[in-house]
């Protein structure tokens, strides 16, 4: 009588094939048989999974943004500069016109907010910013609001981006800068990269975990 065994039941089909070891007899090649159509089987379900969840991450994906003032994009309805590699941002101007302003600040905005959410400029009394000639400056962040998304942001280009918008908006040599909760963040890359260009940099409510909760730097 044939008889066979199994040495293992846990490998993948294609090695239990080895590991059939029959004296004698037709069981054999229906053995054979089986084995590889279950090791078919198997492979097949391994693609389909790989498969499914490739399209799983394809779908996904976020669609790409479309950029303001493009074909099929949002319009534009804030005043924005060209930047030194042809990115715009948007601004938005509180207070007195800049023209006739004393202190000119620029101000960073959080996570979820943008140009609109300037805190300290909308909380200041119009008569103050007038008696003292405050002009404070909110922007979109890139790829906030109308600002254009930048893929190669790192702390050093949105320092450069505030000492650029800055420049083009006529600030002169030293500004002042209010960084917003995460907008904090912002403002270290101004005390790194361009620390000759402020004259007071003040931190609101951050969210840095090695800042205190208000940092205030005069030069």
């Amino acid at each position: 009588m044939g008889h066979f065994r199994i040495q293992s039941w846990v490998r993948p089909a294609s090695n239990w094939i080895m590991d059939v070891q029959a004296l004698h007899g037709p069981s054999h090649s229906r053995i054979r048989l089986l084995l590889r159509y279950l090791d078919s089987k198997a492979r097949t379900c391994r693609l389909s999974l790989v498969f499914s969840l490739a399209w799983i991450y394809q779908a996904m994906q976020p669609p790409p943004p479309k950029i303001c003032g493009s074909p099929g994009g949002p319009p534009i309805t804030a005043p924005r500069i060209k930047l030194r590699d042809g990115r715009h941002l948007a601004y938005k101007e509180h207070g007195v016109p800049k023209e006739e302003a004393k202190y000119k600040f620029i101000f960073v905005h959080g996570f979820d907010s943008s140009r609109n959410h300037a805190a300290v400029a909308t909380d200041l009394s119009p008569d103050i910013a007038e008696s003292l000639g405050i002009c404070i400056v909110s922007f979109d962040r890139p790829g906030y609001g109308e600002s254009d998304p930048d893929p190669k942001r790192t702390e050093k280009s949105i320092a450069l981006d505030i000492e650029e918008l800055a420049d083009q908006l006529g600030f002169g040599p030293k500004f002042y800068v209010i960084g917003f909760s995460m907008g904090g963040q912002v403002v270290w890359g101004c005390l790194k990269y361009i620390p000759h260009r402020y004259g007071l940099v003040d931190k609101v409510n951050p969210t840095d975990p090695i800042c205190p909760s208000t940092l205030l730097l005069c030069k």
